[in-house]
C-alpha cells in the first residue's frame, strides 16, 4: 500500500516524528491534510534551549495574538523585534481562532526563528542577529 499511512507506520490523527521533520494529521471536511514542516524541537540542543529558557525567565511578553489572529502586522512587527532583541515572548490570548501550538509553529516559520518553547499560554521565539549577536549559544 502506497498510502502516507502506511509509509510512516502510523495512523489518522496520530502524529509520527522523524529526526528532522513531523506529519500532523488533521481532519477538514472529511478531508486529511498531510502538513510537513521541520520540527523546532531538533534545531538546537537541550544545553542551548534550557540557557534559552533560563534568560526568557526575567522577560515579559510583548506582543498578543488575539482574536484577529496571525496578521501581516504581527508578523512584521514581531521580525522587528526578533531582530531588536533576539529572544522574545508573545501571549496567545483565549480567544485567538488558532491552537497556540499552530500559532507558534507558523509565527516561527514565517520570521525565520526557532520556537524556544510554549509554556500555557506564552510562546518564546529566539532568532540570532544577523550582525552584532548579544546572545551567544553554549555548544
Amino acid at each position: 500500500d502506497a498510502s502516507p499511512e502506511a509509509s510512516f507506520g502510523c495512523f489518522e490523527g496520530q502524529v509520527s516524528k522523524t529526526p528532522k521533520s513531523r506529519l500532523i494529521f488533521r481532519r477538514n471536511f472529511g478531508i486529511i491534510v498531510y502538513e510537513f514542516y521541520d520540527d523546532w524541537r531538533f534545531s538546537m540542543n537541550s544545553k542551548q534551549r534550557a540557557f534559552l529558557r533560563s534568560l526568557a525567565n526575567n522577560i515579559t511578553s510583548i506582543f498578543q495574538v488575539g482574536k484577529n489572529g496571525i496578521s501581516e502586522n504581527l508578523i512584521k512587527q514581531v521580525d522587528d523585534a526578533l531582530e531588536a532583541r533576539e529572544l522574545i515572548k508573545l501571549n496567545v490570548l483565549e480567544t485567538s481562532p488558532d491552537d497556540i501550538e499552530e500559532v507558534a509553529n507558523s509565527i516561527a516559520e514565517k520570521t525565520n526563528s526557532t520556537l524556544v518553547q510554549i509554556m500555557g499560554n506564552k510562546i518564546t521565539l529566539y532568532r540570532a542577529r544577523k550582525k552584532d549577536s548579544k546572545i551567544v549559544l553554549p555548544e
